[in-house]
């Protein structure tokens, strides 16, 4: 079993103390993930037992399985998005597009049904209530689900 500590966390941060830059650079704790991420499952893996996938609804988590992964000519599967791209994502992140993308919601016109779940580790509900103010035609639904709604 591996675990991984920020730079600036745990045990990790007394080691560091003395390195530590002013600011945390996310892109450094991302390339640490990237070292360590599994890249190849067996085939046969039970991602259910999981601490991560335990509180996915099943009927998304077998979703997640079917449509997310790929098996390889070695019988083992992987991630259809490398973990490169992953890697990517969390580099060249802009938060100002995020920003400009909820002003633009305003131009919206056909309605639009935000859809929270109430078993959801993230408050996506103030968030929906949020950017339903910015439509014009908007309605929202709590469902009893996680995170990715089935």
């Amino acid at each position: 079993m591996w675990t991984l500590d920020c730079s600036n966390h745990g045990d990790s941060a007394m080691l560091n103390q003395d390195i530590l830059p002013e600011k945390f650079v996310w892109s450094d704790f991302a390339r640490d993930i990237l070292q360590l991420k599994t890249n190849y499952w067996s085939a046969h893996a039970n991602f259910s037992k999981s601490k991560f996938f335990q509180s996915w609804d099943p009927e998304m988590l077998n979703l997640y399985v079917q449509y997310g992964l790929y098996e390889l000519p070695s019988g083992k599967v992987t991630l259809k998005c490398s973990k490169d791209q992953e890697f990517v994502i969390y580099i060249f992140y802009d938060r100002s597009l995020q920003h400009s993308t909820f002003h633009q919601m305003s131009k919206i016109q056909c309605p639009t049904l935000f859809v929270v779940g109430d078993n959801s580790n993230f408050d996506y509900q103030d968030l929906a209530f949020h950017k339903m103010s910015q439509c014009q035609h908007s309605e929202l639904i709590s469902v009893d689900s996680g995170h990715l709604v089935s």
